[in-house]
């Protein structure tokens, strides 16, 4: 995979960049964490605050800045840059305080998603409003996103390839691997060390902490690890639906399986796979993470997938 750069000042003006030494690509959870990292020979120019990094395919990543290194050593002098899509700012950013009644997801598709780079709503737009909601201090626009998504229609949401919000799982066939794509290694995790294993709420009744909500996988084995929950006013009428929330946040990185493969693969956070062979998953995972690397010794692609049901 070659990739071209084009880089621009404050003012956009376009200053050139040198051919890339070794270069890294990498795709993060929900497609909101997107960045690259470059080596060169040749010094950047300081006055650099843009780059278009454009893959082979024609996928134009708009990004700032992130980091100008230099290191010098005995093994060489090299500069190092490292840029960020714009898509990042949508966690980046926090937004206003506001309370919306009957807030329509296109209303907020259009505040929270938009601005940031993202080119299309996914959902089915037709009549879907929530009659109360609240964006409190501190939220990010992806705060409001997911939290939105996760209250009207009881999903995560993603960013695909081509900036499109729409659900964590994307129906499509299953990216198989271990037969029809070979890998160079597997690992195979469950890391239990950030479950909760109940998060206690504030009941209806007025009583404080004695409503609860479990994760029966945690209870399974052992962890007793518990958190106190005081669900903000988003999840005021559906406190349980917070707590599941927070569960999931703590524990969605439980089950993974990390595939390294020698040679670049064109896959995306959200994408469906699942893995065939000595070592099989248990139905679909969904891809987590893509990172890309290239240099002297050739390409790498290692891939992070998630399952929830991974034994």
């Amino acid at each position: 995979m070659k990739v071209k750069l084009k880089g621009y000042d404050i003012k956009n003006n376009i200053i050139d960049l040198p051919k890339p030494l070794s270069y890294e690509m990498h795709f993060g959870e929900s497609g909101t964490d997107i960045w690259f990292s470059f080596k060169f020979v040749t010094e950047i120019n300081i006055n650099l605050v843009k780059v278009d990094v454009i893959k082979e395919n024609g996928k134009v990543y708009s990004c700032f800045v992130d980091i100008i290194q230099r290191n010098l050593n005995k093994h060489g002098d090299y500069f190092f840059l490292k840029v960020r899509s714009f898509i990042c700012r949508i966690w980046q950013n926090q937004v206003r305080p506001i309370e919306y009644k009957n807030y329509s997801v296109v209303a907020m598709f259009d505040k929270y998603a938009r601005p940031y780079g993202v080119n299309k709503l996914k959902f089915n737009m037709n009549k879907v409003a929530l009659s109360n909601f609240y964006v409190e201090l501190g939220m990010t626009p992806w705060d409001v996103i997911s939290i939105y998504c996760n209250k009207a229609f009881n999903t995560f949401p993603i960013i695909d390839e081509n900036f499109e919000l729409g659900s964590y799982y994307f129906p499509t066939k299953p990216i198989v691997f271990g037969t029809d794509i070979k890998y160079l290694s597997l690992i195979k995790l469950e890391d239990r060390s950030n479950i909760i294993s109940r998060v206690y709420i504030k009941s209806e009744s007025g009583l404080d902490f004695c409503d609860y909500y479990s994760d029966s996988l945690a209870e399974e084995v052992g962890i007793d690890r518990v958190r106190y929950y005081k669900a903000p006013k988003q999840w005021s009428i559906l406190p349980n639906r917070g707590a599941k929330y927070l569960i999931y946040e703590y524990g969605k990185k439980r089950f993974r399986y990390e595939i390294t493969l020698l040679n670049y693969i064109d896959v995306y956070p959200g994408m469906i796979a699942k893995i065939e062979g000595k070592v099989e998953s248990k139905g679909n995972c969904y891809i987590n993470e893509v990172h890309f690397s290239f240099d002297e010794k050739g390409p790498i692609t290692k891939i992070i997938l998630y399952s929830n049901i991974v034994k």
